[in-house]
């Protein structure tokens, strides 16, 4: 194996790595919008509270 081989084995396995995290950060940011719908609308179910 060259080293220009080894080269590009290291370029593509560094995209791939970026892919893999630029996608889980898309996902976790898709479910964190999700959870705050679902605390919104749970929050608006609730009778409202008393003033002190």
């Amino acid at each position: 194996m060259t080293a220009m081989d080894r080269f590009w084995f290291l370029l593509a396995a560094y995209g791939a790595i970026w892919v893999l995290m630029a996608s889980f950060l898309m996902r976790l940011g898709r479910r964190h919008r999700a959870l705050e719908r679902e605390l919104r609308d749970l929050e608006s179910r609730l009778p409202p509270r008393p003033e002190l």
